[in-house]
Formats: structure tokens, C-alpha cells, sequence
């Protein structure tokens, strides 16, 4: 299926492919973070490893990440960079003009390879039980409720990013929990998979597998012998 480049819903599908390869970095992290951890306690050559570096390595892991929520999910000073928020908003904005039926086919289309009217039939009462609200079309208010819940839920892990780690604050909030930074997480992904599959017909499940199952080599060879020493 083809769709016109200036629709709305060909500009919210655009933002999708970008801001998956973002979400895969950001799991791609977190399961990096705990094999570093794992490594450590593994190859260090004086167990237990260092504290000291446990901690600086979770405060950067912390910070990074949390700068990287923030900006999948964006907000009104997004401008025109992929985030969340600018795909909800150009959804919750052209509601009315985004039918129902105009996705289901799509769906259709991307299930089938065809858009047979009974395979529209059903994928449309399913797209209407989740975002319709009775007239056809998408229901803003549900797409709205979504933004609302996933920027209430993820305030610790982005006012944390914004109060400290790009700017300095003269009060800063409270350091985030690995836990509250895991659920911030879980949303975003939660959200993004939601109108990805909104918007595409299928599972936008993000990828969190290593490229390198040997990344960890240079790492124990680092640590096997008297240490990193630093550059004079």
C-alpha cells in the first residue's frame, strides 16, 4: 500500500523506523550494563572489584540512559525530531481524518498481501476496541490518556536528565533507582510497540541481543592483569 506524502498518518509512520533503532540502543545498554557488572565481579583480579568503579559505572549508566528516555519521548520543544510524544500528538490531532477503516486495510494489506473486505472487517473491530471511540475513526482522548500516563510515569527518570544531567540545578531531584529507570524503560517500550503496531500492522518488538557474544574479552584481558593505568 502506497501512502501520500504530505497524510498525517504517512508522517507518523515515518518517525517509527528512527526511534526503534534508538529503543534498541537503550536495551542493548541495559543488558550490557549487567554483563559489565557480571564480567567485573568474574575477572577482576582482586575480588570483590572496586566499589568505587561499580559506582561511577552506574552513574553514567544511569545519566545516559536517562537523557535517552527523555528524548524518545520528546515534547512540545521537539520540533520536528522522532519521539513519541510527535507521533501521539500527530495522532491525537488528525483523529478525526485518520479512519479506522484506512488503517485496517493497511493491516490487512500487511497480514495478507491483499485487502480483502472480511480481513478488513475484522482487523477494524479490533483497531476499534482499542483506539476507536464509536464514530470511525481514532478517539484522541485514548491516544492523549497514553502520552498523559507514559510522561506521569517516567517524571523521576526525565526531570533527572533535564535537572542534572543536561543542565545544573541548584536543587536537584533525587538520583533515580536502577528500578524506576527499568520501568521508565518497560513504558517507553510499552508505548512504542503499542502505536507501532498501530501504525504498521506488526510487532515492532525491539532487539536487545549483542552482536558481539565476545564483547566481554578485551574487558577480562584488561582487568586479568595489573589494571587500567591511566595516561600520563
Amino acid at each position: 500500500m502506497t501512502f501520500p506524502a504530505a497524510e498525517p498518518l504517512t508522517n507518523a509512520r515515518g518517525q517509527i523506523d528512527a526511534l526503534r533503532i534508538d529503543l534498541n540502543w537503550v536495551h542493548r545498554h541495559k543488558s550490557l550494563f549487567w554483563q559489565v557488572i557480571r564480567a567485573l565481579d568474574r575477572d577482576s583480579p582482586n575480588p570483590p572489584p572496586s566499589q568505587t568503579w561499580r559506582a561511577h559505572y552506574a552513574r553514567l549508566y544511569v545519566d545516559g540512559q536517562s537523557v535517552a528516555v527523555r528524548r524518545l519521548i520528546g515534547g512540545p520543544a521537539s520540533k520536528k525530531d522522532a519521539c513519541l510524544y510527535r507521533i501521539l500528538s500527530i495522532l491525537s490531532d488528525n483523529a478525526n481524518t485518520i479512519t479506522i477503516d484506512r488503517i485496517a486495510q493497511m493491516h490487512a494489506y500487511t497480514a495478507t498481501g491483499s485487502a480483502d473486505p472480511d480481513v478488513v472487517k475484522r482487523h477494524a473491530g479490533a483497531i476499534e476496541r482499542e483506539w476507536g471511540n464509536g464514530t470511525g475513526a481514532l478517539d484522541p482522548n485514548r491516544i492523549g490518556d497514553d502520552l498523559a500516563t507514559l510522561r506521569r510515569d517516567t517524571t523521576s527518570i526525565t526531570t533527572w536528565a533535564t535537572k542534572t544531567v543536561a543542565h545544573l540545578d541548584r536543587n536537584p531531584p533525587g538520583t533515580p533507582t536502577l528500578g524506576e529507570l527499568n520501568a521508565a524503560i518497560a513504558d517507553v517500550t510499552a508505548i512504542f510497540r503499542k502505536y507501532g503496531r498501530l501504525l504498521t500492522g506488526q510487532d515492532y518488538a525491539v532487539d536487545h541481543n549483542l552482536l558481539d557474544l565476545a564483547w566481554w574479552l578485551p574487558l577480562r584481558d584488561l582487568f586479568s592483569t595489573n589494571g587500567p593505568e591511566e595516561s600520563q
